[in-house]
């Protein structure tokens, strides 16, 4: 499944941005962050998750660069589903360490 991450302009406010989630069918807010150029037109059109988790350089990026995966986590934990390719590979890793350990037992 494919992820993408867009932005709209906060309504309530002219200097914030909103960023967003899309996965499988469902939209998660992210965070507000305040509003640059550069992280509006980059991401005002959806792109795609794995290209939003690559390294943006750009001062006015640096705080979405901080920002993204720690919030990614956070929806997987509350939502509990999977997202990002590490938490496959970490989830996979303990259901193997389990499995191996029912087998000993």
């Amino acid at each position: 499944m494919t992820g993408y991450v867009f932005c709209i302009k906060d309504p309530n406010h002219y200097d914030k941005i909103n960023f967003y989630l899309e996965f499988d069918r469902k939209t998660y807010y992210l965070f507000t962050q305040h509003y640059s150029n550069t992280a509006y037109d980059r991401f005002k059109n959806k792109k795609r998750l794995d290209e939003a988790l690559k390294h943006q350089d750009g001062i006015q990026l640096r705080s979405f660069n901080e920002k993204l995966p720690k919030f990614i986590k956070y929806i997987e934990d509350t939502e509990d589903i999977i997202i990002l390719r590490k938490t496959i590979k970490k989830t996979e890793k303990k259901n193997r360490k389990k499995s191996s350990g029912r087998e000993a037992a």
